[in-house]
């Protein structure tokens, strides 16, 4: 099972996998976490927190920052590329 997959098993179940500033940190429903997965989570750190932190980088290059604009005058509808 690569990164990816796994990821997503620990989606179905509910578990959140995430870096919190410096920290790797888990959150998962009472009881789902058990400790075969908890030893998993753990071998895997490494390759997860690549990929978290891969995955971050993408997002904050395709979202731009909303920024606050006036409200007098005409507001457009949207934004034209």
């Amino acid at each position: 099972m690569n990164t990816v997959e796994f990821l997503t098993y620990l989606r179905s179940l509910d578990i959140q996998v995430f870096i919190d500033g410096e920290k790797f940190r888990a959150n998962a429903p009472d009881r789902m976490l058990t400790p075969e997965l908890r030893a998993e989570i753990q071998e895997r750190k490494a390759e997860i927190i690549k990929f978290l932190e891969a995955s971050n980088r993408t997002n904050n290059q395709n979202f731009k920052p909303l920024l606050p604009i006036s409200h007098s005058g005409n507001l457009p509808l949207g934004i034209s590329k």
